[in-house]
Parts: C-alpha cells; structure tokens; sequence
C-alpha cells in the first residue's frame, strides 16, 4: 500500500473538527483525544485541529510521515491563509497520495456523517 493522506477541507468553522472528531474517529473505536489507530495492519494519525491553527506546520509534517494513513484538516486555497498547497506539495515529496474531502458549513448533522463515511471509503478502498 502506497501511504495515504485524506485532507478534509473547509473553510473556518465548517465542520472539520466536528466530522473528524465526532463521526470518524468513532469508526475507529477512537475517542475524540485520540489519535494514533490501527486499521487493516496500517498505521494511522489523524489531526483534527487545521494545519493553520497549529503553530509547528514544518515539523508536524515530517513527525507524521512514518505513518501509513494520515488525516488532517486544512483551510480551503481561496483562504489566504490557507497551507493547502503547501501541505500537498510536502506530504506527495514525501510519498503520499493525497485525497481531499470537501467540507460545507452549515449542512444538517447527517452531511457530516456522510463525510466520515466518505473518508472511510477512501480509506477502505487504499488498504487492501
């Protein structure tokens, strides 16, 4: 399996902490605090907190790069702000094949379930 980064996207307040804390990492058997997993004999870690509210960007980056199956929140391109491209451009160098998965703010509950299935699939369909 080639390493695997799912980036769920959207924009300030949308919903990524909520879909990767409250509906992913419970597929996981995962409580919100936690963040390394196991899945399929894969390692995996998952970031809820977007990569423009954590101040180690550069260093977070190759921390988790061991790991076979990373998720991380980020801000869309159109934010100026955003590291997207940068976290894109790192994470590929490092061999990871990038997936993203678009968050809308303001969605009823069940979007956010969705997502989470949506990011299991990909997931799912990598690991074999």
């Amino acid at each position: 399996m080639r390493k695997i980064t799912i980036v769920v996207i959207g924009e300030h307040f949308a919903g990524k902490s909520k879909t990767i804390n409250k509906y992913l990492k419970t597929k996981f058997g995962m409580d919100e605090r936690q963040h390394k997993f196991t899945y399929k004999k894969h390692e995996g870690y998952i970031l809820s907190q977007s990569r423009e509210e954590r101040e180690d960007f550069e260093n977070d980056i190759s921390r988790y790069s061991k790991y076979d199956i990373l998720v991380l929140a980020t801000r869309p391109r159109s934010e100026e702000k955003s590291l997207l491209k940068d976290t894109e451009a790192k994470l590929k160098k490092m061999g990871f094949k990038f997936f993203l998965v678009q968050i809308i703010k303001d969605q009823k509950e069940n979007f956010y379930k969705e997502k989470a299935n949506e990011i299991m699939a990909i997931i799912s369909k990598q690991c074999v």
